[in-house]
């Protein structure tokens, strides 16, 4: 479990998006995550059981995948951090983390996506994360994305990062050095607009994610 604080209050994100995948039946949505409290993403963090969802994989995979995931939650309320946390009818499937680099761009720290029921990934979940990421570039005078990719992790995301347009940057035995600029994110929402539909929310207030996610996942 993660480690919370005694005086925290309810955890609390902001609506952002409405998703729809072509050819998938499911709602998606996406949820600015603020810094005021811990308590949500500590009872997320210990509703989401890795080796029940997904069964059948080596030791390390779990090792590794738990590590981004806690990470990614854990890190949530550092300065300078952008959270956003994914559901997929209401369910939480995902979640993103990153922040502006001193060059220039914004550094992916972790990003997580996990399945809402036994043995089925939740499609396109990361696609969705990265396409705010995207977005969130774009919108912005930073210059691209750096990121850095476990080689053992699972689901090979050094693969998913290539297909979308980044370049390989150097790494050692253990992680990729990898970066997009913005030409190549702007190619990348192009094939992405092929497949997901997103529907900005505007004018949000602060939602109570208590009430509205259900963690019985």
């Amino acid at each position: 479990m993660l480690s919370v604080a005694n005086n925290v209050t309810n955890f609390k994100g902001i609506p952002i998006s409405e998703i729809k995948v072509k050819g998938v039946n499911s709602c998606y949505k996406l949820y600015k995550i603020n810094k005021s409290d811990e308590k949500f993403l500590d009872k997320l963090y210990d509703s989401v059981d890795l080796k029940k969802l997904m069964p059948n994989l080596h030791e390390y995979d779990y090792i590794n995948w738990d590590g981004i995931l806690g990470e990614a939650i854990k890190q949530a309320n550092f300065i300078g951090r952008n959270v956003f946390l994914e559901t997929c009818d209401n369910k939480p499937c995902g979640i993103i983390n990153f922040s502006q680099s001193k060059l220039n761009s914004y550094y992916l720290n972790y990003i997580s996506t996990f399945p809402t029921e036994p043995k089925k990934r939740v499609p396109c979940a990361g696609q969705i994360l990265l396409n705010q990421l995207f977005r969130t570039v774009l919108n912005s005078c930073r210059q691209g994305i750096d990121l850095s990719a476990l080689r053992e992790a699972p689901f090979s995301p050094i693969t998913v990062y290539s297909k979308l347009g980044f370049k390989f940057r150097g790494g050692d035995n253990w992680t990729e050095e990898m970066g997009i600029g913005r030409l190549g994110i702007k190619n990348a929402l192009e094939k992405q607009k092929e497949f997901l539909e997103v529907t900005p929310l505007k004018n949000q207030e602060n939602t109570d994610l208590f009430k509205v996610i259900d963690l019985n996942i």
